[in-house]
């Protein structure tokens, strides 16, 4: 190779090591927006109009302040049925549970929508520390207020929301858990955009969560997902023997949750793997 050839190499690759450098510092810089991009959204929906016994609260969060919150009870199991508490994606609000906060009640879940800080119209700022404070406060509230102890708890979380809920059950007692197109790691989802993860500001391991969750666990997952890739649903699979995977054909990660997908196979999949039995084998 002459040398002047050498040097036009050189010289690219140092253009494109400036280049990737830039967009690396660019994400990174602006990754509180990309991970919370629904920090600030207003609460705009009411969901009482479309389920009489929704109910809102505010949870006092330690160090975060008043985070709204919004329990549906379930018609079918009124005193003791399973509650369902959810943790929503990043991009959206509780209140923009309406389909399927829907599907959860047709398959017999009282359900609990818990807003994250700063979002509907929510005091505090969106990070792992405030989120995880508040699903702590979550967690107590049905417990003060709805007996959880005395019920069946199931966690659902829906993309960014399934980190929120493997890292609760691995501090409270879980029953079951339901991920929607879920990531395996915050980290993995962070090289797939070319990023380092030890940039990352705010990160979830839901594959090193659900390694010491032993409970059973329902993955949903769009086929067509073009945001947060199937096979992320498929390597939790793999790693986690208790897991079952549903995948939905023609299916992304938006139709995932338009009300028409979810309750069949969660309804099938609660009455093969959860029973309320498993309150003995988990006292309050």
């Amino acid at each position: 190779m002459s040398p002047h050839r050498r040097r036009q190499i050189v010289h690219l690759l140092g253009i494109l090591s400036a280049a990737y450098a830039a967009y690396v510092a660019l994400l990174a810089s602006q990754q509180s927006h990309l991970i919370f991009a629904g920090n600030g959204i207003p609460m705009t929906i009411d969901l009482r109009e479309d389920f009489p016994l929704a109910h809102y609260t505010s949870l006092d969060v330690d160090g975060v302040g008043q985070v709204h919150a919004c329990y549906l009870e379930s018609e079918r199991e009124f005193e003791d049925g399973p509650i369902a508490l959810v943790a929503h994606g990043n991009a959206e609000t509780i209140g923009h549970w309406k389909a399927p906060a829907a599907e959860l009640l047709a398959a017999g879940l009282s359900v609990f929508l818990v807003e994250y800080p700063g979002y509907g119209g929510s005091e505090g700022t969106p990070n792992h520390t405030t989120i995880t404070a508040t699903f702590d406060a979550a967690y107590a509230w049905l417990e003060s207020e709805h007996g959880a102890g005395q019920r069946l708890l199931i966690g659902v979380g829906r993309s960014l929301g399934s980190g929120p809920i493997c890292d609760l059950a691995t501090r409270k007692r879980m029953d079951g858990l339901v991920l929607i197109s879920p990531f395996e790691s915050m980290g993995r989802v962070a090289w797939g955009l070319g990023v380092p993860p030890f940039l990352l500001g705010t990160s979830y391991d839901n594959a090193r969560a659900l390694a010491s969750y032993g409970g059973p666990v329902l993955l949903l997952h769009g086929a067509d997902d073009g945001l947060i890739s199937p096979r992320h649903s498929q390597a939790l699979a793999k790693k986690i023997p208790q897991a079952t995977l549903h995948l939905l054909e023609e299916t992304d990660h938006v139709s995932l949750v338009d009300g028409e997908h979810l309750a069949e196979p969660l309804k099938t999949w609660l009455d093969a793997q959860v029973t309320r039995e498993m309150l003995a084998d988990h006292p309050s």
